[in-house]
């Protein structure tokens, strides 16, 4: 059963597959510069590799969001993102998964009365608006430079033919490679939390974790997609919007997979991080928008001609339908999977208000008089205690902290984890000697492990914010994250 519930997210990948292969070969395809099937095993191949190296990195982001924590929930959202995009592409109208998948995310948080982290929602509602932007910039530069390059160059047409089919193949493969890297998460990254699948551990050098298992096999769906039904969805954004040539067709490709791959690299977040400079969040982003957001900036380049702004108002207008939409189904299918056919859509998230955490809101002024109620007690899912929180006077900011603080995550330092699980080249020597410190310590809320490391070094501190020290606190944001991965004690008990 829990193999069958993965079938939603595999038909999520599908659907993907049969949306954005338009974007990454769709000019090349229709301007018969590559044949479909080249393009499309070329695009297959790549879109696994993009999951498999790079595709952990925008996944916490959607967890976040909303950590869907039982299978059958994380096939409910999986399954209405997926009806979504299935009926966007028979209207011919393509759309982003992510859009979909954060619908169905925040969907699932209503029905359950989870908590939606409203900061990580605008974080990813803001990718929404910077990445047409990125792309029609990085396409504005793009074409001047290979503009005057043609100028300035006699190309003999058919070697420049030979060199622009060369180009579309491997901008082909670079676009499939940025989907697979950032697009993945939104294909599977809602069963991370509950994955049925187990680590493989090959000798005593290399495991292949549950996760990559999961974006492996959610990438070879998204490339069955793109063989099986892209063709019908290529035509819109490879002559329909704008008709784009053999040339301009490459330029818009590699400007919008730049885009994808900068919100999904680690490296170069890491990079920019240790430069001092502001790096985009890890983010799921749209693969269609990027395209979209680069056909505008040539549209501009090129004195705003040709542009089909009736198709560009439509594939808006789907831009906002699609997520509303994946919601509602989500929301709906929540109802049925539950009460119809008696499956768990999500597991107990328990609250504990001790004098711990009493004091803790004391300290972050929160005034506690209010909550004598609350004081003692274990609330045993995030609706019953936001149904607790709505008889009190509070802001909807007060609200999130004091679920925060009282959220139980249980975690237990351990020496070996530090060791052997823990990914150290992201944390300094004196990281680590702080770390081993606490061996053996267990901590149920997680601020009392940042309180614990601050106590040993205010290296472990926030930040003022301003430019560099945003850099340092989201440096200091991934070191969290991680420790929280590596010692989380999955077994709670709440004794």
């Amino acid at each position: 059963m829990n193999y069958i519930l993965l079938l939603s997210g595999l038909f999520l990948g599908w659907s993907l597959g049969a949306n954005v292969a338009g974007t990454v070969f769709g000019t090349a395809v229709e301007t018969k510069m590559l044949k479909f099937k080249t393009a499309a095993w070329v695009a297959s191949i790549f879109v696994v590799l993009g999951a498999v190296l790079q595709g952990g990195a925008t996944s916490s982001t959607l967890t976040k969001l909303g950590s869907v924590n039982a299978l059958a929930g994380s096939f409910t959202v999986a399954l209405a993102a997926a009806l979504s995009l299935f009926f966007m592409a028979r209207i011919r109208i393509p759309v982003s998964s992510t859009q979909a998948v954060v619908g169905a995310i925040v969907g699932w948080n209503f029905f359950t009365g989870a908590f939606t982290d409203f900061s990580v929602l605008a974080g990813i509602l803001s990718s929404w608006i910077v990445t047409p932007l990125l792309a029609a910039l990085f396409t504005l530069v793009i074409f001047y430079f290979f503009n005057r390059y043609l100028n300035n160059n006699a190309i003999h047409i058919f070697r420049l033919d030979y060199y622009t089919r060369i180009g579309l193949l491997f901008a082909c493969a670079f676009g499939a490679y940025s989907i697979g890297a950032n697009n993945i998460a939104s294909v599977m990254g809602m069963f991370v939390d509950a994955s049925p699948f187990s680590d493989i551990y090959i000798g005593s050098f290399y495991t292949i974790s549950s996760t990559t298992q999961l974006f492996v096999i959610g990438a070879i769906a998204i490339g069955i997609g793109i063989f099986t039904y892209s063709q019908k969805n290529i035509k819109t954004v490879g002559n329909d919007l704008f008709k784009l040539s053999p040339l301009t067709g490459l330029i818009v490709v590699i400007s919008s997979s730049l885009v994808l791959f900068i919100f999904s690299s680690k490296s170069l977040a890491n990079l920019l991080t240790f430069l001092h400079l502001p790096a985009l969040p890890l983010v799921p982003v749209s693969s269609s928008q990027a395209i979209i957001g680069s056909i505008v900036g040539l549209s501009l380049s090129k004195g705003i001609q040709n542009m089909h702004y009736n198709v560009l108002g439509r594939i808006s207008i789907g831009w906002i339908v699609s997520p509303v939409l994946a919601g509602l189904i989500c929301f709906f299918s929540l109802y049925i999977v539950q009460n119809v056919f008696d499956q768990t859509v999500y597991q107990p998230s328990y609250y504990r208000f001790d004098s711990f955490v009493m004091q803790k809101l004391e300290d972050e002024s929160v005034d506690i008089k209010k909550l004598s109620t609350l004081n003692g007690r274990t609330y045993e899912s995030s609706y019953d205690l936001r149904n607790e929180l709505n008889n009190i006077e509070l802001t909807p900011r007060k609200k999130q902290k004091i679920a925060e603080y009282s959220f139980l995550f249980p975690l237990r330092v351990d020496s070996y984890k530090i060791e052997y699980e823990l990914e150290k080249e992201y944390f300094t020597q004196e990281d680590i000697e702080n770390l081993h410190t606490l061996n053996k310590k267990v901590f149920y809320h997680k601020w009392q492990l940042n309180d614990a490391l601050i106590e040993l070094s205010e290296t472990w501190l926030f930040k003022t914010k301003n430019l560099k020290n945003n850099t340092f606190n989201k440096e200091l944001h991934r070191k969290y994250d991680l420790m929280y991965q590596a010692f989380q004690i999955k077994a709670i008990s709440i004794d």
